[in-house]
């Protein structure tokens, strides 16, 4: 092998080390996002964010202590670890937080991995799972994000409006 091979043996192999270390670092960065739940919306339909600690007190605690359980058992092999609690007034319309949510959580790191509504007889939840969508990214962070929501509603304090509990919870492998 002459000494131009071999400089271009050693520039290829140089130029896909370097490519393979950027696309891996690029991978891991992103894996970091969303760093908190916080950087995700509240309902999106101007007007009809409500706060969240103007729901009476056994209210909001029956509906988080529904969330919280829904969130336990909803990934087999996952448990949640971070939470925010929401809520809405006037009609809840669940594709409104599906595709809000999907704005932050879509393209190269996450995607859909499971949607479902659950209707029993006390208690009607619609969630999304979205986990990460590259593999590379998966080994990075592992984590799922859940948004879960009660489609029956609760009556918000003073005025007696229709409100709509949901929630946001970070789940890692248990």
């Amino acid at each position: 092998m002459n000494r131009s091979k071999k400089l271009g043996a050693i520039a290829a192999a140089t130029f896909a080390v370097v490519a393979v270390g950027a696309y891996v670092v690029t991978q891991y960065v992103v894996a970091q996002k969303p760093s908190s739940l916080s950087s995700l919306p509240e309902y999106p339909f101007v007007g009809s964010a409500y706060p969240i600690d103007d729901v009476a007190p056994p209210d909001r605690a029956r509906a988080e202590a529904v969330l919280r359980q829904f969130a336990a058992s909803v990934t087999p092999g996952y448990r949640p670890t971070a939470e925010r609690f929401l809520a809405s007034k006037g009609d809840f319309i669940w594709d409104a937080v599906r595709s809000s949510v999907g704005g932050y959580l879509s393209g190269a790191s996450f995607r859909i991995h499971d949607v479902g509504q659950t209707p029993r007889s006390s208690e009607d939840v619609a969630f999304i799972v979205w986990d990460r969508a590259n593999r590379v990214q998966h080994l990075f962070n592992p984590r799922q994000i859940l948004a879960v929501g009660l489609q029956d509603p609760l009556r918000g304090e003073p005025s007696g409006d229709q409100v709509h509990v949901y929630a946001y919870f970070e789940l890692i492998p248990a």
